[in-house]
């Protein structure tokens, strides 16, 4: 329950700067998903790809164009067209995603969503290392402590945020690939196995904290970062 709270606290905070920053930057920057924001999609020809002079990948057969708008308030998060289809050598489907600015028109767009774990990671690190709880674990009254006492140290607190979002960690480095211009189209394998070995390593990890907790005994990012979770503030 706490990590749900701190994990809703963080989407609504990107989606709302996504949002302002969306109507500042002209739709460079933008947030694809905004808690309770509402979207309307409407069904395009092939026509418009001519329109905007959208080049899609050779083999690349179409099954639907649609373009959305994702709004919060009255207010744009998010404007894309979506192009479904398959290879024409394959039946594996592909989904292409053309950001648009307020004009419609294509444009490069930097999404805040991918920013998202980073910024979980640096909250949960800060708030930890110098009072032992989140707002979320400070909800449920609740809090991290050293086994030895005192107080804990930013290395307990890495080693068991490492431990513990092992999966998570996994995950994000995936969009930080497209810097060196790293795809799924082109190395789909890399993008199936860290995928695979993410969900192996969550499912482990969540088995090994249901158990531990149900003998009263400390599950692996508390055991391996020497501290423990205890109730009251």
């Amino acid at each position: 329950m706490a990590l749900t709270i701190d994990g809703c606290l963080i989407a609504v905070v990107l989606g709302v700067l996504g949002m302002v920053l969306f109507g500042l930057t002209g739709g460079r920057i933008r947030v694809e998903n905004m808690p309770m924001g509402s979207q309307s999609c409407t069904s395009h020809g092939l026509q418009i790809l001519q329109d905007l002079e959208i080049s899609l990948p050779a083999n690349f057969q179409v099954t639907r164009i649609i373009r959305c708008d994702s709004t919060f308030l009255g207010r744009d998060h998010d404007r894309v067209l979506l192009v479904a289809g398959t290879t024409r050598s394959a039946t594996i489907a592909r989904e292409l995603k053309y950001p648009l600015d307020s004009e419609g028109r294509p444009m490069r767009a930097f999404y805040l969503d991918s920013l998202g774990f980073l910024v979980f990671a640096a909250y949960v690190l800060f708030f930890e290392s110098r009072t032992g709880k989140t707002l979320g674990k400070d909800l449920m009254d609740i809090r991290v402590r050293p086994l030895a006492g005192g107080s804990l140290t930013f290395i307990q607190v890495i080693k068991r945020f490492f431990v513990r979002f092992f999966p998570g960690i996994l995950v994000a480095v995936l969009p930080l690939l497209s810097i060196a211009d790293v795809t799924f189209a082109t190395a789909p394998t890399l993008f199936w196995f860290t995928w695979g070995t993410s969900l192996l390593s969550a499912l482990a990890i969540d088995i090994n904290t249901f158990m531990e907790v149900r003998q009263k005994d400390l599950p692996w990012h508390d055991y391996l970062a020497g501290t423990e979770v205890v109730v009251g503030r």
